[in-house]
């Protein structure tokens, strides 16, 4: 006879999910949200820096076309304001000595061309009407002077006659001219001024705009961020709660497994029991009461009948099997003498049913121990000593128990040729046998190991505190 400890229980690893989505989709989803967004400000800023970029070059182009523009003008005044005054201290050299007057002519004549040519290079602003009206005085002003002192110069008499009304025509008419020239000649130097340091107000302006949409441009991105960012927070504290309710759910399906795991064996446990005494107490004494008879029928009949003796060791055959089959489902010594003795009875009977040598070693055990727990510990001596006869191809088998200050010890160990753990021998070692080991052991707050090698044994070791059996 086998025990009947391989039916399935309940197993807390089959606890059913919680309805609605799964967590892979959440994370999925919080994954695709912040990759969206991120991208989305990364592009966003991206586009910003170009643009910025472009309009930041073009200021700078701008800021340089206007100060170049500046220096040209600037240089195309000094050069008309140097030439008008070379040209009257030539044309006064000229008069002073008459001897070098084709040469003052020459410069005079040279220095009219470099006006013209600085009054061609100068650019008007389109925007200033003032300095437009300047720069037309300014022009009819050097008509007239080159008009007036270009003649000295032509005179078929030469310089020396001319000498006298040359002098009176330098202090009347040339004189007047050149300062009024000068004085044109500053009034737009200062436009050029004005005008140039509003370009580069303006220039500034645009500038400081820029910097201001780069803030806000920064400051639009950064918000955005933060909004992908609380975004994603409460979509990731949603999920955490969800999960935690998710764990709290399975935490308490496993609680209930375990209960009705617990309540399924302590029931199991009962009918074994029950089943056990209605085997002892009606099957047995109905055997025992035909073997009864069969013997003295057969002393009534005398001793050569063979069919009584037949019927007679089938009777004895049959009671012995219905009191094995009590010892296997629930024996009775475990609840009149305890763990070792029924341990050491169960032993000797397996020794004498499967041929292997067995040991049983008790330390500190010598009062009895919560019936939950001895009816815990006898099942797993009972589970792991038949896959030893099952299984391990063993010589010799040993049992201990050991009473430690908490804890109740349970170890059964053989010298087989064990498994390595994981592998298809392991599952086919232990079965559902172990996993109804597993349950009743945690309902009572124990721990069960099992360690094997191939070539090296099988050792099944429990734990079971003491004080939670009661």
């Amino acid at each position: 006879m086998e025990p009947l400890s391989d039916q399935p229980t309940p197993s807390a690893a089959s606890v059913p999910s919680a309805p609605g989505r799964s967590s892979t989709d959440e994370g999925l989803s919080l994954r695709v949200l912040l990759i969206l967004g991120f991208t989305g400000v990364f592009l966003l800023w991206l586009a910003s820096a170009f643009v910025l970029v472009q309009r930041m070059a073009d200021a700078d182009r701008r800021g340089a076309e206007l100060r170049q523009r500046f220096l040209e003008n600037d240089r195309a005044l000094s050069t008309i304001s140097t030439k008008t005054l070379q040209s009257w201290v030539s044309m006064r050299d000229a008069l002073g000595a008459p001897a070098s007057a084709a040469a003052s002519k020459d410069e005079v004549l040279a220095g009219r061309d470099e006006v013209e040519r600085a009054l061609d290079a100068y650019e008007l602003r389109e925007t200033s009407e003032e300095e437009g009206r300047a720069w037309y005085a300014l022009e009819r002003e050097l008509e007239a002077y080159w008009a007036t002192i270009l003649p000295v110069f032509t005179d078929p008499r030469g310089a020396a006659a001319a000498a006298i009304p040359a002098r009176a025509l330098l202090s009347s008419q040339v004189m007047p001219k050149r300062l009024t020239i000068v004085r044109i000649l500053d009034q737009i130097h200062v436009l050029n001024d004005l005008a140039f340091g509003a370009e580069q107000t303006e220039l500034s302006g645009v500038r400081a705009d820029l910097r201001a949409q780069v803030w806000r441009t920064s400051a639009i991105a950064g918000l955005f961020g933060v909004m992908i960012a609380v975004l994603a927070t409460r979509h990731a504290g949603r999920l955490e709660g969800r999960i935690r309710d998710q764990h709290a759910q399975a935490i308490a399906h496993r609680g209930e497994l375990g209960r009705l795991s617990n309540k399924l064996l302590v029931a199991q446990e009962d009918e074994r029991r029950r089943i056990a005494r209605e085997l002892h107490d009606e099957v047995g004494q109905a055997l025992g009461a035909i073997k009864l008879e069969l013997a003295v029928a057969e002393r009534r009949l005398g001793s050569g009948d063979g069919e009584l003796a037949e019927a007679r060791a089938i009777a004895d055959g049959a009671l012995e099997s219905v009191r094995e089959l009590s010892r296997l489902l629930h024996p009775s010594i475990l609840d009149d003498l305890g763990l070792p003795d029924s341990t050491a009875s169960y032993l000797q009977h397996f020794t004498r049913r499967t041929g292997i040598r067995t040991e049983l070693h008790v330390d500190r055990l010598a009062g009895r121990l919560d019936t939950d727990l001895e009816v815990c510990a006898y099942r797993v001596i009972q589970e792991a000593v038949t896959n030893v006869g099952r299984h391990a191809a063993a010589s010799n088998c040993t049992v201990r128990l050991e009473r430690l200050d908490n804890a109740l010890r349970v170890a059964v160990e053989d010298d087989g040729t064990g498994f390595t753990p994981g592998t298809l021998r392991s599952a086919q070692h232990f079965g559902l046998g172990l996993i109804s080991l597993r349950e009743r052991v945690a309902g009572l707050g124990g721990t069960l190991d099992v360690t094997s090698a191939a070539g090296r044994g099988t050792c099944v070791t429990a734990n079971l505190p003491l004080a939670a059996a009661s």
